[in-house]
């Protein structure tokens, strides 16, 4: 993570840092006591990776921990893996060696990686290999879902579609085109309850869904503004429930729990990401922005907001 990239670069990178160490983090609020210096001291920045460690200087997309808990990294020229003692490339086959990759998603032993050429699946230390099935356009995101009575897939978001691709043989099953949902690049999220699996979609002019399993099909939570508000992210946050999310979008960052009301967090906008910490009774937010600026709220810090529907 060089700092020669642009800042919008170097935010996404750190607020997936923050997402990924905050399983192993204790709560912030016990490290320090409020105050700018505190706040510096908080993040548990301890050693910087670079060159000398296997990355290079490309865009760092995604930092993800895998079920045995090695770490990965998604950046502008392929994947690498934390092995104890530096990061490890593992290419894909020629010709797509040195492909960016935008996302990773870990269901058992596979790997499922998102990228500029294709999705492409690793089972254990075998081989990467190219699904035949999807091969048009960018692969962005990546999420595991199931309706209910229907196998595991894997949700793909397109550049302008949702593709369905059966987890287990790597097929495509179809697209999910539910009535009024834009054609535009998505952003994936799932979170767990006792009713199942639910997947989030924030679309980036479109609006943010929830579907849950059980329902045939999606429903409304943040429908898009007059003011042509932006979706950049969502991403699960338990500590406001089984089923809480935060969506970061250019007019600002946003807290949703299980009742599925929205809740505007601080405010900043630009907000290109928005990660949890803390606990159920003390969560804790850290939202990252265009201008670089990274923001720390507490609960007290999350106010109803109320959103108004263009249509």
């Amino acid at each position: 993570m060089a700092s020669s990239l642009p800042r919008a670069h170097r935010v996404r990178a750190i607020m997936c840092a923050l997402v990924t160490c905050a399983v192993a983090t204790p709560p912030l609020a016990a490290q320090a006591t409020p105050g700018d210096g505190a706040m510096r001291r908080r993040i548990p920045l301890t050693r910087r990776f670079d060159l000398a460690d296997g990355l290079d200087r490309t865009p760092v997309f995604a930092v993800q921990r895998a079920p045995d808990g090695r770490l990965w990294v998604a950046t502008g020229t392929g994947i690498a893996s934390w092995d104890g003692t530096r990061f490890v490339r593992m290419p894909f086959p020629s010709p797509h060696a040195g492909t960016a990759v935008r996302r990773l998603l870990f269901t058992g032993a596979r790997i499922w990686a998102a990228s500029q050429r294709g999705l492409f699946v690793r089972d254990g230390a075998g081989p990467w290999r190219r699904l035949p099935d999807l091969r048009e356009g960018r692969q962005w995101q990546l999420a595991s879902w199931a309706r209910a009575g229907e196998a595991p897939a894997v949700v793909v978001a397109l550049e302008a579609s949702l593709v369905l691709v059966d987890e287990r043989t790597g097929r495509r099953r179809g697209a999910l085109a539910p009535a009024g949902f834009p054609s535009a690049l998505a952003m994936l999220a799932t979170t767990e309850s006792a009713a199942g699996r639910t997947l989030w979609v924030a679309a980036l002019g479109g609006g943010v869904w929830r579907w849950r399993a059980r329902d045939a099909a999606p429903t409304w939570v943040m429908r898009p503004t007059r003011a042509g508000s932006l979706y950049e992210d969502v991403r699960p946050c338990p500590q406001l429930g089984p089923e809480g999310v935060v969506v970061a979008a250019h007019d600002g960052a946003y807290a949703i729990g299980d009742d599925g009301i929205p809740r505007r967090l601080g405010t900043l906008r630009g907000v290109l990401r928005v990660a949890c910490t803390g606990t159920r009774a003390h969560p804790e937010y850290w939202i990252g922005t265009t201008s670089g600026a990274i923001e720390r709220l507490d609960a007290a810090g999350a106010t109803p907001v109320t959103l108004e529907p263009a249509f």
